[in-house]
């Protein structure tokens, strides 16, 4: 009876093990502080070192290189887009970390949609799957802002549209009028001695 309690008690300390194995061993600042100064996706865009340092990472709201928004932590969010069907409104996704799938990153992204609408329902859709599940809720107004400057921004591109394509039109009808003649013959305006 004790060889089966042996081989049950080496299996579940087995198990223990790979649990072990699967969480991160070290801390968010170690990570940032040793890859701070040699990250390849750190973009000093016009600044050559002596201004904000500019970061392409995943899961960074900013897109700054600083420890609260970066990307390379065990809890980060990100901001996505998914494609909206004919006649549905805009749909973005809060894009977030699992904490136990540290060493499967394919497996470690997690989408919380955010349907577009006014700014109360998506401040509160933000805020459900932050600050209330105690999920980097100080990442929340950051979100918030990058979504409704996303909103601005499609906003101001509409509007661009519009006009143009009123200059457009504009400028056909001119041209259909120059084409006619505007209702004078060219024998008119020429003069004969």
């Amino acid at each position: 009876a004790t060889c089966s309690n042996n081989k049950k008690h080496s299996e579940s300390l087995h198990l223990v093990a790979i649990k072990a194995m699967a969480t991160c061993n070290v801390s968010d600042n170690v990570i940032y502080s040793v890859t701070r100064k040699m990250n390849a996706r750190k973009k000093a865009y016009c600044t050559y070192g002596r201004g904000p340092c500019f970061t392409r990472e995943s899961g960074n709201l900013t897109q700054r290189d600083t420890q609260k928004t970066s990307g390379y932590l065990s809890k980060s969010v990100g901001i996505g887009q998914q494609k909206p069907g004919p006649g549905q409104p805009q749909i973005f996704t809060l894009v977030m970390k699992k904490r136990g799938k540290i060493r499967r990153p394919s497996q470690q992204r997690v989408d919380a949609k955010i349907v577009f609408g006014n700014r109360k329902k998506i401040k509160k859709q933000i805020e459900a799957q932050t600050k209330y599940r105690l999920y980097r809720g100080d990442l929340s107004k950051l979100a918030q802002r990058r979504i409704f400057q996303i909103q601005k921004i499609r906003c101001n591109y509409k509007k661009f549209l519009k006009k143009e394509a009123k200059y457009a039109q504009e400028d056909d009808d001119d041209d259909m009028d120059e084409d006619n003649g505007g209702g004078q013959s060219q024998e008119d305006l020429v003069e004969v001695d």
